[in-house]
């Protein structure tokens, strides 16, 4: 027996209320393409930053972190960054997959929409925090080394 009905509600809008459908063999689809493309885009980005030529790269403290004893280490911050932004982000697309398969679970489909808001709000206070971290990580140690 499958997990879900023939006609998968893929989409919701207030109140959690089934809005939009598909088909259960498109589901899968629909679920691991976007996480298949944004974790492209993550590693891309990672490349990106070990590639592209610093005089292309923004970030705090400019004239430190393009000198050529430290633009090895801002790459690899920018990297470290972008790998864990990329997990996190992998995390949130998987949670709205279950979030997605159980509302289908139930008659009539729903989304939980309290707990999808909640994880989605716990993504963008991440997003937030992971901001004040990326700018902080390049203030902070230029400024160390600063005499």
């Amino acid at each position: 027996p499958s997990l879900l009905p023939p006609r998968v509600a893929v989409h919701f809008g207030l109140g959690g209320v089934a809005d939009g459908w598909a088909s259960r063999d498109a589901f899968p689809w629909m679920a691991l393409l976007p996480a298949l493309v944004i974790g492209v885009v993550f590693d891309l980005l990672q490349i990106m930053f070990a590639c592209v030529p610093g005089r292309w790269l923004k970030v705090p403290n400019r004239d430190y972190w393009l000198s050529r004893e430290n633009l090895p280490r801002m790459r690899a911050i920018c990297r470290e960054f972008m790998y864990e932004l990329g997990i996190v982000v992998q995390l949130f697309l998987a949670f709205a997959t279950v979030m997605v398969i159980l509302a289908n679970r139930v008659q009539p489909v729903r989304l939980h929409e309290p707990v999808f808001l909640w994880a989605l709000g716990a993504l963008l206070a991440y997003s937030l925090f992971w901001n004040i971290r990326f700018i902080r990580a390049f203030r902070e140690e230029a400024l160390k080394k600063i005499p």
